[in-house]
């Protein structure tokens, strides 16, 4: 599983390609996320040193 640089206010959304607009995210939760901002929901979380899916929702700030 890897990662991916995600724009946190997505480009659809008119988000600039600023680095205070950027972050790493787990490939599937950057799919998963899509343009719903500024909420978003995540597939995948750490527990320990495992990656285990377990579905959240989070509103961005941005």
């Amino acid at each position: 599983m890897g990662w991916s640089i995600d724009h946190i206010m997505p480009l659809a959304k008119n988000g600039p390609t600023i680095l205070e607009n950027l972050q790493a995210l787990q490939h599937q939760n950057n799919s998963c996320k899509g343009d719903d901002y500024p909420n978003y929901k995540t597939k995948i979380t750490a527990k320990g040193e495992r990656n285990i899916e377990f579905e959240q929702t989070f509103k961005a700030s941005f």
